[in-house]
């Protein structure tokens, strides 16, 4: 089972992740350099707590901008250990939608997964649940997540966003989304993103 999710979103996830991984790199300058001046073409290093306490609003967008166009001109790829793991996210999206071909699977996409849980009845196809099942799972998720996000533990619950889609538009300028269309135009509309380029 296969859910992938829009590149421009993937980006601003990927700075919550750094919100755990920079606990086990706090003490690696390689990792600040790339993080903070390759990606993001910040001058100064933020520590460790200071940065865990920081959102994406706090993030100038000139800054959200740079970080775009360098996983953009990166081959989508931000860090070689990332790399290393699952290759770029075409790489990683691509080997989900071939290896469909050799066993029972599906790929879904995250945004239609929102818009309609009966998205994950899908399931049903794979494994010995009901749709009722399912269902109860993932308010079982939901609700998990839900309470996390007010539990204070801010390292571990990053990820929980309100469970929105397409929420780019709100930090990256749209002359920065508009390079970045146009330039993977082919791939997005490829992977099912073709309303994505009415939302600039």
């Amino acid at each position: 089972m296969h859910i992938y999710r829009n590149l421009l979103d993937v980006l601003l996830s990927y700075f919550n992740f750094t919100k755990i991984a920079y606990k086990d790199h706090a003490n690696s300058a390689t990792y600040k350099k790339n993080l903070f001046e390759d990606i993001l073409g910040l001058k100064q290093h933020h520590e460790y707590e200071e940065w865990l306490g920081m959102n994406l609003d706090a993030i100038p967008q000139n800054n959200l901008d740079h970080a775009l166009d360098y996983f953009s001109d990166n081959g989508l790829n931000l860090q070689r250990k990332v790399a290393r793991m699952s290759g770029s996210w075409i790489d990683h999206t691509q080997s989900w939608f071939a290896a469909a071909y050799d066993m029972p699977g599906h790929s879904i996409r995250y945004e239609d997964c929102l818009e309609d849980p009966d998205q994950f009845v899908k399931l049903c196809d794979l494994f010995r649940f009901d749709r009722k099942d399912v269902l109860s799972a993932l308010d079982h998720v939901n609700s998990k997540a839900r309470s996390m996000s007010t539990s204070g533990k801010q390292d571990k619950t990053v990820f929980y966003n309100k469970m929105r889609a397409y929420y780019f538009t709100d930090y990256f300028s749209k002359d920065a989304i508009s390079r970045f269309l146009n330039k993977h135009e082919v791939l997005l509309k490829d992977c099912g993103y073709v309303s994505i380029f009415n939302l600039v």
